[in-house]
């Protein structure tokens, strides 16, 4: 089965048939899904903003002056 939804700031808006159990767990996949894109967004704004300024990664982000 297909479960069609978005999101829209804090609402989800589910279109289909969902108990409150599915929309719970549905809730923490979306914010579990939220925070690694936004990880992966600062991640990816650090290493371009790395590279326009001369700074190196390495397994943590070290920024010198």
């Amino acid at each position: 089965m297909y479960i069609y939804f978005y999101a829209l700031e804090d609402t989800i808006v589910v279109l289909g048939r969902l108990n409150m159990l599915e929309i719970e767990q549905l809730r923490k996949e979306l914010v579990s899904t939220t925070s690694l894109l936004n990880s992966l967004n600062r991640e990816l704004q650090n290493n371009i903003l790395g590279s326009k300024c001369g700074y190196h990664r390495r397994d943590t982000v070290e920024r010198t002056f």
